[in-house]
């Protein structure tokens, strides 16, 4: 082999880079996890009735809160609803005198029925916002009462002074309103103004997250 092949093939050979890991902290290792450290940061980041009991009672209402009203309004239509369709319910006088053109003894059933109804929509995701439109309307109808039969609602003509049958009729005032807070969160989007730029929130049903959109 000559002189020259020989300086040929060293000079081909690949220089090293001259770089060296001096510092250890570069070498990136899985740091060893404490199964103890673990379990107690998770307890630190539950809630603690007992060091704040209002708050983690504001927690629990928050996260059951929509999901109970709306099955205990299902289950009042449902209950409301049997009573009515099997004729054991003791609104067929009342009924009659609010719409006498119509006689009680099929239309308290067919009210019934439809009660029925809604009771089942609350409970479907994909018929609830027709059910809660539904009990809007059902008990908004139910104030019939005081203008077609005002002597079965109240004494002496007095609206302050309400009988039973009138305060039976005025607590759907709090079932409407319960009906409207549920059928606002089911709205996918929403409209605020903020400093004169108006913002859609997109709701995600899925993952009940919202996006923001200018």
């Amino acid at each position: 082999m000559s002189a020259t092949q020989g300086v040929n093939r060293k000079s081909s050979a690949p220089e090293p880079s001259g770089e060296k890991i001096t510092d250890s902290s570069a070498i990136t290792s899985k740091p060893d996890t404490d199964p103890m450290q673990a379990s107690e940061n998770l307890l630190a980041r539950l809630p603690n009735p007992l060091a704040d009991p209002l708050d983690w009672l504001s927690g629990v209402a928050g996260k059951i809160g929509m999901p109970l009203l709306r099955v205990v309004l299902a289950l009042v239509y449902v209950w409301f609803g049997v009573l009515k369709v099997t004729g054991h319910s003791d609104v067929f006088g009342l009924v009659q005198a609010t719409i006498p053109w119509f006689d009680a003894h099929w239309f308290v059933p067919l009210l019934g029925s439809i009660e029925i109804l809604i009771a089942i929509g609350l409970v479907v995701p994909q018929a609830r916002r027709i059910a809660l439109c539904g009990v809007v309307a059902h008990l908004a109808g139910t104030f019939l009462t005081f203008i077609d039969a005002p002597s079965w609602m109240m004494h002496n003509g007095n609206l302050l002074l309400l009988n039973m049958d009138g305060e039976f009729v005025l607590k759907n005032l709090v079932l409407i309103s319960a009906a409207v807070v549920l059928l606002g969160m089911t709205a996918t989007s929403t409209s605020i103004r903020l400093g004169g730029i108006r913002l859609n929130l997109r709701r995600q049903p899925s993952a009940g997250s919202e996006s923001v959109t200018p």
